[in-house]
């Protein structure tokens, strides 16, 4: 790269990302993308096409687009598994990354591939979900002290320590994501102990292996299946009074593809309400109103029923009655949350948070502005949105940090 370009430095590798890593490069500036799990593309990355008899404009394969463009732009170096760590106070600003040990060479690859099964810590040695994912394999980084042992006996040397190096930036883009509302706080579904109720991430993650959506406890096609949205948002009693805006269109997508793959398939749909569609034409809408069964209702609990089919209880609201409803395969359409990382980052970066937990825009005509000099926020950080809009909001960032660097194309 040539040193005497200017320098900006983009935390958080998913679609926001990534698409202003791509657009920024494009202007001549050296990008130091920086993201801390072990494989770029965050979270939609896994997700599959979600196309029948005709594109349903779900954007996941311009996240795959993306990526590669990322990964093959000279102007850009990607930081895997890597966190920022320390930043000054004023522009240009020197960031200090501290990088996880990969576990990228050949050996360690055919060690991490050879033990993905067996490990005995859940989802402590990953799989990349994308074909430009290469390395394929890698080490949790939060779960690597637990792995030690499992990991030192197959020969892999687990004693590496995490390395740190410097960078100088003149402008910084924050878009380090979201975090899906995690499941198992809703007791009363049982997502931790019902093989078969699932999120809607980890249907995609069983159609990226089997090559279609099945029931995870035998691998079969369901014949009831039920989706039940606002699963950790718009919740009061969890003080997540948001809507995160892309589970309607989302969830209708995915049962439209599951009945595509069998017409007989079952498939109802618990809502408060549906909320806005996306890109969809209304006819789309009208089609899942024929394929599908709307039910106005939320569940309360789920019970395991009969060969592993699961019993849904619904209160009537009639007469206040409560009464059970039987499927083989739920689908939890978990809310977007504030990102993980959230309350350290804008500690670090001296930003603040509104109070749901994302990151302060400066008012509703200027979300990516910080009161920082040259310092821009992207994405999710700010609230929930659904890949176009990421897409979007990343470009916003980037006009706004192209005006400050005084830089064009």
């Amino acid at each position: 790269m040539n040193s005497e370009r200017q320098t900006v430095t983009i935390i958080g590798g998913g679609i926001t990302g990534l698409t202003a890593a791509r657009d920024l490069a494009d202007y001549d500036l050296n990008i130091h993308l920086v993201e801390r799990e072990p494989f770029l593309g965050g979270h939609a990355i896994a997700y599959n096409c979600k196309a029948t008899d005709e594109c349903r404009q779900c954007d996941a394969c311009t996240v795959e687009k993306a990526l590669k463009q990322v990964l093959e732009h000279p102007n850009i170096t990607v930081h895997r598994g890597a966190q920022v760590k320390d930043i000054s106070a004023k522009a240009p600003y020197t960031l200090s990354i501290e990088q996880s040990p990969l576990f990228d060479s050949d050996q360690e690859q055919a060690i991490l591939a050879q033990n993905h099964a067996s490990s005995p810590v859940p989802n402590g040695i990953q799989r990349g979900t994308s074909p430009s994912h290469d390395p394929l394999y890698a080490v949790n980084p939060g779960k690597l002290a637990e792995l030690k042992s499992f990991l030192g006996q197959s020969g892999i040397d687990v004693d590496q320590e995490p390395s740190r190096l410097t960078v100088t930036a003149d402008s910084v883009i924050l878009a380090s994501g979201f975090a899906p509302f995690a499941a198992e706080q809703k007791t009363t579904y049982n997502y931790d102990g019902l093989s078969n109720v699932v999120t809607a991430l980890d249907m995609e993650l069983i159609k990226k292996k089997a090559g279609r959506y099945v029931r995870p406890s035998d691998h079969t096609s369901p014949k009831k299946a039920a989706f039940i949205q606002c699963v950790g948002s718009r919740n009061e009693q969890l003080g997540h009074l948001w809507c995160s805006h892309v589970c309607c269109s989302y969830a209708l997508r995915m049962a439209e593809v599951m009945k595509s793959q069998d017409p007989a398939t079952e498939i109802s749909v618990y809502y408060m309400d549906i909320q806005n569609i996306g890109k969809e034409s209304p006819q789309f809408y009208n089609q899942c109103r024929e394929d599908l069964e709307f039910i106005r209702n939320i569940p309360v609990d789920i019970y395991a029923g009969d060969n592993d089919n699961l019993l849904v209880s619904i209160i009537d609201e009639q007469n206040g009655s409560l009464h059970n409803r039987e499927h083989d395969l739920i689908i939890l359409s978990v809310g977007i949350m504030p990102g993980e990382d959230n309350p350290s980052l804008a500690r670090l970066l001296e930003l603040d948070l509104n109070g749901d937990g994302f990151f302060q825009v400066q008012n509703a005509l200027d979300t990516t502005t910080t009161h920082k000099a040259g310092i821009y926020l992207a994405g999710t950080t700010t609230g929930p949105k659904s890949i176009a809009e990421s897409i979007a909001h990343a470009g916003l960032a980037v006009r706004q940090a192209a005006k400050y660097l005084g830089v064009s194309k």
